[in-house]
C-alpha cells in the first residue's frame, strides 16, 4: 500500500501511452543495420553491440541520424515503448517495470545538474492494473 502511494506520487496515471503494433522487425523481414543494448547482472557491466548490412548513403544517413536521437535522448521514448509491449498484462513483468520506474526516479534526484529527459516514464508506463 505504501509502494502504490509512492508510486502514484511519481506518476501521472492519466497519461495513457501510445503503445506501437509492431515494435520490432518481422522475422522475414530484411535489417539493414541493428544496434543492440545488453546488460549482465553478474558483472554489472552494459555492452553495445552494432551490425551494419547496407553500406549505402541513405543507411550512413539513417544511422546518423538514430545516433543523433541516442545522443539526446529522444531514443529513450522508443526504449520506454518497447518495454511497456514487452511487459503488456503480464502482472510479475509490470511489477519489475514499476521497480525500473521508481530506481529511474531515484536515480534522477541524485544526478547533478538534473537534464529533461525526453519522455518521461510516466508517459509510458501505466501501472494503474498491477494488483497489490
Amino acid at each position: 500500500m505504501v509502494l502504490r502511494k509512492l508510486v502514484s506520487l511519481i506518476f501521472d496515471y492519466n497519461a495513457k501511452p501510445p503503445v506501437p503494433e509492431a515494435p520490432f522487425i518481422e522475422e522475414d523481414e530484411e535489417c539493414d543495420g541493428k544496434i543492440g543494448i545488453e546488460y549482465s547482472c553478474k558483472d554489472g557491466q552494459l555492452y553495445v553491440s552494432a551490425a551494419v548490412e547496407d553500406a549505402s548513403e541513405t543507411s550512413a544517413d539513417l544511422l546518423a541520424r538514430t545516433c543523433l536521437r541516442i545522443e539526446t535522448g529522444e531514443i529513450a521514448e522508443f526504449v520506454y515503448q518497447a518495454l511497456s509491449v514487452w511487459a503488456q498484462e503480464d502482472i510479475h513483468r509490470l511489477q519489475f517495470m514499476e521497480k525500473v520506474a521508481i530506481r529511474l526516479m531515484e536515480l534522477r534526484g541524485t544526478e547533478k545538474g538534473k537534464k529533461k529527459l525526453a519522455v518521461d516514464p510516466s508517459q509510458v508506463f501505466d501501472f494503474r492494473n498491477i494488483k497489490e
